[in-house]
């Protein structure tokens, strides 16, 4: 009986003991859920906060770095001791963000199988892009540019055009190709349909006389504007390498809202070079191609019968806002001269070879001019345009002008001084900069 009793107090202890050793694997079950639990609730709440930074991070206006805008976040949620890793590749139309974050949390039941700790990560990415690129490439024609410069100039041109719009690029980008040298010629037909056929003087040319006030104000009421006379500051047949007038003609015009990139290039092909360097009033139509009010002149361009740009882009110059990028890239070879006119008053005045360039009278200033361009330039910035500048083996008397170049840039390095050994891959990296391959579509 003893013997039996003893029997079955031993079994009972080892049934205790059984049941403990069970329910080990049972409790480090259930704690190990509750640990899981802890560990995803962490899970989302550390992808929340990241997601928050990148999109924080990846914002065009957003005035800091990634690294730092995103770990903001993080701390704002209450995360301390984690691991972060961010990227950032930033251009003039898009800003992609992508980051990683890791942080070791303590389990309250997994330690007991000795798992002390586990690891919370979450990773993301954000893109931020300008849904439509509207450009404004202002090419300098004057006659300095004659020889190797426009030997290299032309492909190198033609070559970011080529690049800027592509099958995936064009339904969102356009450009406005200005070539300017004394002045700029809007093309015949616009200019009937801007100012009316009765304002015009003569068929040589099509130059608006845009002169000091229109530099800081809106755009001018056309009709109002004289037309440039045809003449040239240069006594016919003493010049070599290019046309002698201050207004270009019309082969050197202004092509408006354009996609069609081998129409552009064909122009390019096309153009002569002509007297005068008016990059003021180059960079001023420049801005004036991106203003939004000019939206009504081609509008009523097209009820004339004057269509100037293709129907997809019937809502360009698109408003001021963060949905368009704007640009305006200057190319110029030579520093911003004075202003002349006849001083007869002639409208058409082919000044033949007996004829002396002292009948020309200065109306403007170099220096006037130069202020002009600044003007500009800060018309533009202001509005929020991008600008680039480039200045091609700049030649002149003005040591000041480069630098006034540069500030004219949005900033330092959207300025470039380039050579003929260099342009074209001046014009790469900026229409690379413009436009990037957009991974995300």
């Amino acid at each position: 009986m003893f013997r039996f009793r003893r029997f079955r107090a031993t079994e009972s202890g080892n049934v205790s003991v059984m049941t403990a050793l069970l329910s080990l694997p049972l409790i480090l079950i259930a704690g190990g859920g509750v640990d899981l639990m802890m560990h995803e609730r962490q899970r989302v709440r550390l992808q929340d906060a990241l997601d928050s930074g990148l999109i924080a991070a990846s914002a065009l206006l957003q005035p800091n770095a990634a690294e730092p805008t995103v770990r903001s976040y993080l701390d704002a949620a209450g995360f301390k001791d984690y691991r972060l890793t961010v990227s950032e590749t930033k251009t003039v139309s898009s800003r992609a963000v992508t980051g990683s974050v890791a942080l070791d949390i303590k389990t309250s039941f997994l330690g007991v199988a000795r798992i002390p700790t586990m690891s919370v990560k979450a990773a993301g990415a954000a893109e931020e892009a300008f849904k439509d690129i509207e450009i404004s490439f202002v090419l300098d024609l004057s006659g300095s540019m004659r020889g190797a410069r426009i030997n290299a100039m032309r492909p190198a041109a033609k070559n970011f055009i080529a690049q800027l719009l592509t099958p995936k690029t064009k339904d969102y980008t356009s450009i406005n190709l200005i070539p300017f040298a004394g002045q700029v010629n809007v093309g015949h037909a616009a200019y009937n349909a801007f100012a009316g056929a009765s304002a015009r003087k003569h068929d040589k040319s099509s130059c608006f006389s845009v002169l000091e006030p229109t530099y800081t104000e809106s755009i001018p009421d056309f009709p109002t504007q004289d037309q440039v006379p045809q003449f040239s500051t240069w006594v016919v047949g003493t010049n070599t390498g290019f046309d002698p007038w201050n207004c270009p003609t019309e082969e050197t015009s202004i092509s408006y809202v354009s996609n069609d990139a081998a129409a552009l290039q064909a122009k390019i092909d096309e153009y002569h070079m002509f007297d005068g360097t008016a990059t003021h009033i180059a960079m001023k139509w420049g801005l004036h191609l991106l203003d939004p009010g000019f939206r009504s002149i081609l509008l009523k361009a097209k009820l004339a019968g004057v269509s100037l740009a293709p129907a997809q882009f019937a809502n360009r110059p698109a408003a001021y806002s963060d949905k368009t990028l704007k640009v305006i890239v200057l190319m110029t070879d030579g520093e911003v001269v004075g202003q002349f006119r006849p001083k007869s008053g002639e409208y058409v005045n082919e000044q033949p070879v007996t004829k002396s360039p002292d009948s020309n009278k200065q109306i403007l200033s170099a220096s006037t001019n130069l202020s002009n361009m600044s003007a500009a330039c800060a018309a533009a910035k202001a509005h929020g345009v991008v600008v680039y500048t480039i200045g091609f083996e700049v030649n002149g008397s003005d040591p000041n002008f480069l630098s006034k170049l540069k500030a004219c840039a949005s900033s330092p390095d959207k300025f470039y001084e380039a050579k003929t050994s260099d342009i074209s891959r001046i014009f790469q990296d900026v229409a690379r900069s413009i436009s990037p391959l957009r991974l995300t579509n």
